[in-house]
């Protein structure tokens, strides 16, 4: 059997409420395969559509079911692990994964990496001994130096093998309409999920989360940090690591260069990849003068632990507990009593709390 859009086509546009039917409709696709990986296809597929149920345009051949309009949707430890047609996490999102995670995140806030860094993200990821990095280049306008500037960091301080991989080029994937589960692609997702270390240099946090919203590369990345990875990231891949993620766009800018008010509804806020829940992590903080953006974060979202890291620095999440390492300071904000006032656009609230933490300082993150 030819795995074909339309193929696919008719296990995604199943939405009948009665779940029997779209399981029936499966059942005899699966049955009419000739091989293997067009069998783990249509289960991969096939728990997409029991999740989503989503209403689907094919026209032009295309394979939407999440609406990221890619082929990045393949879900490829389904074919080692997963015979059952579902999710283990459930959806391909953000939300929090059950279980505390057994990894560990190292959040840089951009800017130079001092080699001592750079040795204590090999050495806790456990990568000098063995395993292997993996490094997601997505932020970066220059995604294969990035990569490169990231693998001679990582073998100069004794890293045995690092491999990257750019999930937002097409050329990459080698995927068509027609071949919807890319070898290449398979492959590399599997190697994601099974990566010691994880690493998401600078660039642009948007496009990050543009390639891999709703993917499977989202989900090997939870994967992986559920099952002992360390994930680290810089600037960018620092801003990624959270719920909510600043953008670094402003939405009523005033005239003049950076953050200039406290104000309302001034913060462009999206998804990133939840791997802090409750926390806004912000980057290069000191350095380039961003308390205000993060002042007005934590008035309007006072749900969240707001913290801004400077460059050369970073913290180090082990479950609830963040250790700060490197060069210089981690601002943390709290609205802890929740209230806020608002004249003429302007933000104002009282008794907030505000820590400077230094190097080798703990702090808690609920």
């Amino acid at each position: 059997m030819k795995l074909t859009s339309s193929t696919l086509g008719k296990i995604i546009l199943c939405k009948s409420p009665d779940t029997t039917i779209c399981e029936q409709a499966i059942i005899s696709l699966y049955k009419s395969a000739k091989t293997a990986l067009s069998k783990t296809v249509i289960c991969t597929f096939a728990s997409l559509a029991i999740f989503t149920l989503a209403s689907i345009d094919l026209s032009a051949n295309s394979i939407d079911p999440v609406g990221t309009c890619s082929n990045d949707i393949v879900y490829a430890n389904y074919i080692a692990n997963h015979q059952t047609g579902t999710n283990p996490n459930g959806t391909f999102s953000n939300d929090p994964v059950p279980g505390k995670p057994k990894g560990k995140l190292y959040i840089i806030g951009g800017g130079s990496r001092p080699v001592t860094m750079i040795r204590q993200i090999a050495e806790l990821s456990g990568t000098t001994q063995s395993g292997y990095a993996f490094v997601l280049p997505m932020s970066s306008g220059e995604p294969e130096s990035a990569i490169e500037r990231a693998k001679n960091d990582f073998y100069s301080v004794g890293v045995k093998k690092v491999t990257g991989f750019n999930f937002r080029s097409d050329s990459n994937l080698g995927a068509s309409n027609d071949n919807i589960a890319s070898e290449l692609y398979l492959k590399m997702i599997d190697s994601l999920r099974n990566a010691k270390l994880i690493y998401i240099p600078g660039g642009v946090q948007s496009n990050f989360m543009s390639a891999i919203k709703n993917t499977a590369v989202a989900e090997a990345i939870h994967y992986a940090y559920q099952n002992g990875a360390l994930i680290s990231g810089t600037s960018a891949g620092a801003a990624v690591m959270s719920r909510l993620m600043i953008t670094g766009n402003q939405l009523n800018p005033r005239p003049g260069n950076g953050y200039v008010t406290i104000a309302q509804n001034n913060m462009e806020l999206e998804e990133g990849l939840g791997l802090l829940q409750d926390v806004i992590i912000d980057q290069h903080f000191i350095m380039r003068q961003r308390l205000n953006r993060l002042v007005s974060v934590a008035i309007e979202y006072p749900e969240t632990l707001c913290i801004g890291i400077d460059e050369s620095t970073a913290i180090i999440v082990d479950g609830d507990i963040a250790t700060v390492a490197g060069e210089s300071q981690v601002i943390v904000i709290k609205n802890q009593n929740g209230k806020k006032a608002i004249l003429n656009g302007l933000l104002g609230a009282k008794n907030m709390e505000l820590s400077v933490y230094l190097p080798g300082e703990c702090f808690k993150l609920k």
